[in-house]
């Protein structure tokens, strides 16, 4: 029997501590991915916007990270209208990592207010035409609670300084009527940071 406190004790909690250790280390050496990826390496001097996506419900499809201007009547409009109007919009789409978060960058031309959502799809033949709600999975930095409607633009805005801009983005999936995270998704983004 082993006594609370006693060599057993303390060397499983050492191994919890290397494991975790271990798992953050990985994390942070996850690669940059996406055409950007330049944009968000050490040294860069652009405004870019590193979207660290998590909560993956499997590995399937494509993750996109989208950036929109930071206001309701532009946040989620199609990017060919925006375009049309002379607003920046830009996508970033990569094939998920086997594990662990994607960390898409997103190059920004300049610092200022952004409205950011990751997208998980399944279905790679139909990825930017519709979203499946029962099968797809959505996030937005500040990790919103989502029901099922999207958020308003300036509760998913971020304000870019120049050079390399972090945020997290916990994926939401359909669960019972609402869209939510995948239990524990949350806890694991922040102990890999």
């Amino acid at each position: 029997m082993t006594r609370p406190g006693g060599p057993s004790a303390l060397r499983t909690a050492a191994l919890a501590g290397l494991v975790g250790a271990a798992a953050s280390a990985a994390a942070a050496q996850a690669p940059i991915l996406g055409p950007d990826a330049a944009a968000c390496r050490p040294g860069s001097t652009e405004t870019a916007l590193l979207v660290v996506v998590d909560g993956f419900k499997h590995r399937d499809g494509l993750v996109r990270a989208e950036v929109y201007p930071p206001n309701d009547e532009d946040f989620l409009k199609l990017d060919h209208r925006l375009k049309a109007e002379g607003k920046f919009f830009r996508r970033v789409e990569v094939a998920p990592p086997r594990s662990g978060p994607a960390k898409i960058c997103v190059r920004l031309p300049e610092p200022g207010d952004y409205a950011v959502v990751a997208v998980h799809t399944t279905n790679v033949a139909t990825h930017r035409r519709k979203f499946n709600f029962r099968e797809d999975g959505v996030g937005f930095v500040n990790n919103p609670r989502l029901g099922m409607s999207q958020p308003r633009a300036e509760r998913v805005t971020v304000a870019a300084r120049r050079g390399v801009n972090e945020e997290v983005v916990i994926l939401n999936y359909l669960r019972g009527l609402a869209m939510r995270p995948i239990p524990g998704a949350a806890t694991r983004t922040a102990e890999r940071r």
